[in-house]
């Protein structure tokens, strides 16, 4: 993965990437000047994954893990059960959760009596799913569906919640899971996007005070093993699907945050901090 040449867009395969913006870590972002793309250059290599995803937390550490999926938004796990139940024919439909965590969103499925199945990488996130939850999920990486779920039946719906924005090429992803859907089944794709005014006024602060602000670019994207790799348009997005052979492609707004609001101000102004 190190030998990558980042000049490549990674969604349209045009040679067109140009550095735009430098932030943490030595990181630079680059938009590609054929179809738009914003991603960074870094790619997570198999050795940096399995240690992060090998890695081994107390249970104290696990059950607070735990909580926060489940406490940090309810809101946001309602739309997501909400959007399930319109999407899909209840019960018995079968739902795959690509990056599952902690089990937490198919528990809620399975009480509505849908058929589950789950990938998640990380070892603790499936032992609290199976020790709360009592759920085996697979130890996959969202990359290798394909083969892990080669001999298993289609899907009605797959979910990606807040995972594409982590891989390393996230077009092939989204065309496999495309391609394990049965027919009029559903893939639903929440992610961060660009077309929105924290990002596009980031970019301008970027500009203006000449790469010495970036706002909140350094918080959206990051080099370290599954940190966040590229923010999607949600036009590009909605063009990945078309490409995946995915109709009709629609798309839904939702404002809602994926931790708590203490989350993200720390990460602006880290504790102990001095205005």
């Amino acid at each position: 993965m190190s030998n990558y040449d980042f000049a490549i867009c990674k969604a349209c395969g045009h040679r067109t990437g140009e550095p735009r913006f430098k932030i943490q870590s030595n990181t630079t972002i680059r938009i590609c000047s054929s179809c738009g793309f914003h991603y960074i250059d870094a790619l997570d290599d198999d050795q940096s994954l399995r240690e992060w995803t090998d890695r081994s937390d107390d249970a104290e550490t696990r059950n607070r893990s735990l909580e926060l999926e489940l406490e940090s938004n309810k809101e946001r796990m309602s739309n997501q059960i909400a959007l399930t139940k319109a999407l899909t024919r209840l019960p018995g439909a079968r739902c795959l959760d690509i990056g599952a965590g902690t089990g937490a969103y198919l528990d809620q499925l399975r009480g509505l009596d849908l058929d589950v199945t789950g990938l998640e990488p990380c070892a603790d996130m499936r032992r609290c799913a199976k020790d709360r939850f009592g759920l085996d999920l697979h130890d996959a990486l969202a990359e290798d569906i394909s083969e892990v779920l080669k001999d298993a039946a289609r899907f009605d719906l797959i979910t990606l919640w807040d995972v594409v924005e982590h891989l390393n090429f996230p077009h092939k992803v989204i065309a496999a899971a495309a391609a394990l859907l049965r027919p009029n089944g559903h893939l639903v794709v929440a992610t961060p996007i660009r077309d929105t005014l924290y990002y596009e006024g980031s970019s301008l602060l970027y500009r203006v005070s000449r790469g010495r602000r970036s706002g909140w670019l350094d918080m959206l994207y990051s080099p370290d093993p599954f940190g966040h790799k590229q923010i999607f348009h949600s036009d590009e997005l909605m063009e990945c699907g078309r490409q995946s052979g995915l109709s009709p492609v629609l798309k839904k707004r939702v404002r809602e945050l994926a931790a708590p609001k203490s989350y993200y101000v720390d990460q602006i102004v880290p504790p102990g901090s001095i205005w």
